[in-house]
């Protein structure tokens, strides 16, 4: 063997024995990565808890309040930080499964949308999501990785922004090549500190950021990104950024999933659950003997339970004007079965059921919650059940539907003795458009019409001074409050289009004002034309 050769030989000898032991100590690392940061968790998760637990004592002072609030808002920034660090460690050490299961794009969406909003608010930035209208199909994937995705890019960008917006832009098409997937597109834009050129190559590798000062001022590990692309690369989908120093930034990925028909596989396991907690008939009661405890916020709708609920044979029914009212009253009187309003004052129907299962724990006792909400988007229903209530039903609220939900725990006159009911139900059926056919439904004679008119128009003028008051630029609750109990007036009311208008009103949690002026212009319309046909239909109704 030549000289020549024979030093290339051992060369190569030796950089294939160098090339062995950097991608053992690579292994090596990412494994001590893993168990480190799995070990940190749990230490982490009892002082971010006890934390939590004296923060929110009452007793203790305020100025010791400060210090565990400090150390509490520490400990959770730590835990992010370990949790990076895992993620990156399973994924350098192919040990990160992802999971295929059915789920609803919104809900993903919804929890992100959630997460960021309070931070935002404090921030002063508006935070918007355009979302599909025609709801997409449910995806096959891991919903949880795909939403840290969707967490890392948009957490990222209300860092780096000190004012403006950061916009969420979801879109998704069919696959051309095979009808059964679909491309979800999503990309976030900030109006931030932008990225300069020469960095843009850099920006998705681990620990990188712009130089040191942003490390200073912003803080973080740089892993978000890192760990965005490698889940992205990972279920198959491509990931990039466009950006102009000083401009602000938008990121990008899209990922193909297959879809279902089906709803997701937690909603049949719910309705097995469900079905199991039915009583056999020989058990059940008659409906004039169970007394009935409803949660229901807006008078309208307090209005139509009220004769809605004798009509179906109840006679001992108590109304609670919010989640609060409700548990202080469950706790003075035995109910056999509750109607909860999921969107309530005080306390929300899923906070009044979390106190109500939580004390039933250690029992026999299980009081049948049947949930009622105006919203109906895909995932509200497995939220509601998850909470711990027994279904669901959607406003408007229709009462053979009622009917058949509750006879699962009851049991009903017969057909002879509700045939006026069923009259009266389908009277609004051929009526889309809503007004005093839908009033019919529940009033006894025309006093009541009028009452109801007269409830319905005081109340919703009260919500549109309320809008008028919050059409602010930012984050603001009490007007996505303000247009949520709108929704509920005019869905009751089957007015369609003015519950439409509310319904997108209610989104706007956070937004500009100018966005929320032109809404509730529209809104105001619809309700004048609302306003104007039941006032014109009660002038010449002579029922």
């Amino acid at each position: 063997m030549e000289e020549s050769d024979q030093k290339r030989f051992y060369a190569e000898e030796r950089l294939q024995k160098e090339k062995e032991a950097a991608e053992k100590a690579s292994k090596v690392k990412s494994e001590f990565l893993a168990n480190m940061s799995h070990e940190l968790r749990t230490p982490l998760n009892s002082i971010i808890g006890l934390n939590r637990m004296i923060y929110e004592d009452k007793n203790v002072a305020e100025d010791h309040r400060e210090m565990i609030g400090i150390a509490y808002r520490a400990a959770n920034n730590l835990l992010n930080i370990v949790n990076d660090i895992l993620d990156l460690s399973k994924i350098e050490a192919e040990a990160l499964l992802l999971e295929k299961v059915t789920f609803a794009l919104e809900e993903v969406v919804n929890n992100v949308m959630e997460v960021f909003l309070p931070l935002c608010h404090q921030k002063g930035l508006s935070l918007r999501c355009n979302f599909p209208a025609d709801h997409p199909p449910y995806l096959i994937g891991d919903p949880m990785r795909l939403g840290r995705i969707m967490v890392n890019l948009v957490g990222n960008a209300i860092k780096y922004t000190e004012k403006g917006s950061v916009v969420i832009d979801i879109s998704c098409l069919p696959d051309p090549g095979d009808p059964k997937h679909m491309i979800l597109k999503c990309s976030v834009t900030d109006t931030g500190i932008g990225i300069p050129e020469d960095q843009l190559d850099n920006i998705f590798e681990e620990f990188a950021q712009v130089d040191s000062s942003i490390t200073r001022r912003y803080g973080g590990t740089g892993l978000g990104l890192s760990i965005a692309q490698r889940l992205v690369e990972n279920m198959g989908g491509k990931i990039g950024v466009e950006s102009a120093f000083g401009k602000g930034s938008r990121f990008w990925f899209t990922i193909t999933f297959p879809t279902s028909e089906v709803r997701p596989e937690i909603d049949k396991i719910l309705f097995q659950y469900e079905n199991a907690r039915q009583l056999p008939p020989e058990e059940r009661r008659k409906a004039e003997d169970v007394k009935i405890l409803v949660g229901e916020d807006h008078p309208l709708n307090q209005a139509y339970i009220k004769r809605l609920l004798p009509q179906l044979g109840f006679k001992d029914c108590d109304i609670a004007d919010n989640g609060k009212m409700l548990v202080d009253t469950l706790g003075k009187k035995a109910y056999d079965l509750i109607l909860m309003d999921c969107h309530m004052p005080v306390m929300s129907g899923y906070e009044a059921t979390d106190s109500i299962r939580a004390g039933e724990k250690g029992t026999s006792r299980h009081i049948p919650i049947i949930a009622m909400t105006a919203d109906a988007m895909a995932g509200t229903r497995e939220r509601c059940l998850l909470s711990g209530m027994d279904d669901y039903i959607s406003k408007p609220i229709n009462p053979d539907e009622l009917r058949h939900i509750m006879s699962r725990w009851i049991t009903f006159p017969g057909e002879n003795d509700d045939t006026g009911a069923g009259e009266k139900s389908s009277v609004s059926a051929g009526t889309p458009s809503g007004g005093l056919a839908a009033l019919r439904e529940f009033a006894d004679n025309e006093a009541d019409m009028r009452k109801l008119v007269t409830v319905f128009t005081q109340e919703t003028e009260e919500n549109l001074n309320e809008l008028r008051e919050n059409c602010s630029d930012g984050y603001n609750q009490a007007w996505a409050e303000a247009a949520h109990k709108l929704k509920g007036g005019a869905a009751t009311l089957k007015a369609e289009k003015l519950r439409a208008l509310c319904e997108q009103a209610r989104k706007m949690e956070n937004a500009a004002a100018i966005e929320r002026q032109a809404v509730l212009d529209k809104i105001q319309a619809a309700y004048d034309e609302v306003k104007s046909g039941l006032l014109a239909a009660l002038s010449g109704d002579k029922t």
